[in-house]
């Protein structure tokens, strides 16, 4: 395959593609290109064609419309240069990030499936411990499955890195690591990605720095809180971790330990739809919405910082919710978990299902 120019209006080299996408083209190469989700369903990587053709692969009409099509945009994420291309990105680009990704083969050193939709995976990297930044991600291939971005939970340097995986109805990947992962497996892996990494700027605000996760959110909140408190223990910090019920509840034990160890650390774990009566059985679990408990717990957000990792409507409503409390643009970093697109055959029972329900209600 010839290999092809891209020409990027804000950075100020051109990359050279051959069989990647054009967003995995530019991260390649260091290049802070806007994205979320990497499968054409958010639509932050919507980028202006101005020269060149394109194979641009299925994506979610919300993420792209026909309009927006026919007005020369594509997703980065799905379009593949066809011809020497020259675009440009529509959204605000992130800062870049502090450490250029790379690929690793990793070896599974520990698993603990004790949660009942959740396994802890503990990698060892064969290369030796991998530079990130607490709150990245990383891009993990398990045997011959499609990859899949999972954020990583401890702190930057240690020996082993730590990924927290929900295991998804029908789910190809995490159910492998479900049933089938076991130690000793090799996994690929490539990062860091993401720009929802901490800051230093939480040092120099007065009120404290915040966590908001749904679900393996959990994961890059740990990765923050746990550096952010190691390296200022004085540190004033809250998490709330949203779920739905008591079953969606895991590492109960290990955030009471570490709110223990940090004096400045509070911790609220809220059920949003709790399947049995009564709040829970210790201090920390509670009833009600995040955003509930947000809203109850600050008139303003103006000298916070807040971090949110979760679904994309948990994520969307925390940030409208922050946003609306006046804190500062720099100040609120949002990673939201975009499912992986359905295979073709699972998508098409989905339409035919949809189909069939619009008829019943006519």
């Amino acid at each position: 395959m010839a290999l092809k120019q891209v020409s990027i209006t804000q950075w100020p080299h051109p990359l050279t593609a051959a069989k990647a996408t054009l967003l995995d083209t530019a991260l390649e190469a260091g290049v802070p290109y806007p994205h979320d989700c990497r499968s054409g369903e958010c639509g932050r990587c919507k980028t202006q064609l101005l020269q060149g053709d394109v194979h641009h692969t299925p994506c979610l009409t919300e993420a792209l419309s026909r309009e927006e099509r026919e007005q020369g945009l594509v997703l980065a994420c799905r379009c593949y240069p066809r011809t020497d291309v020259q675009v440009r990105w529509l959204e605000d680009a992130a800062e870049p990030a502090p450490f250029a990704p790379c690929k690793q083969i990793a070896r599974v050193q520990g698993l603990d499936r004790t949660a009942s939709n959740v396994s802890r995976v503990w990698l060892a990297l064969d290369d030796g411990p991998l530079d990130f930044a607490a709150g990245q991600y990383a891009r993990l291939g398990f045997d011959d499955l499609p990859v899949r971005p999972y954020s990583m939970a401890n702190k930057a340097g240690n020996d082993l890195m730590e990924f927290h995986i929900g295991h998804q109805p029908d789910g190809h990947v995490s159910g492998h690591v479900a049933k089938h992962l076991r130690e000793g497996d090799r996994v690929h892996l490539e990062g860091p990605f993401g720009d929802a990494y901490l800051r230093k700027i939480h040092s120099s605000r007065p009120g404290p720095l915040i966590a908001v996760a749904g679900g393996t959110g959990l994961a890059p909140m740990l990765s923050i809180l746990r550096t952010a408190l190691d390296d200022q223990p004085e540190t004033r910090a809250r998490l709330y971790f949203a779920v739905r019920d008591h079953e969606g509840i895991y590492l109960e034990e290990e955030l009471l330990r570490l709110a223990k160890a940090h004096a400045g650390l509070e911790i609220r774990i809220l059920l949003s739809r709790p399947a049995r009566p009564g709040a829970g059985h210790n201090r920390l679990v509670q009833t009600g919405s995040v955003l509930e408990a947000l809203g109850e717990d600050f008139d303003s957000l103006a000298d916070s910082c807040l971090y949110t990792a979760g679904s994309p409507r948990l994520v969307g409503a925390v940030k409208a919710l922050a946003t609306a409390k006046g804190i500062s643009p720099d100040a609120l970093h949002c990673d939201a978990f975009w499912s992986a697109p359905a295979p073709p055959r699972v998508r098409q029972r989905i339409g035919l299902t949809n189909r069939l329900a619009r008829l019943f209600r006519s």
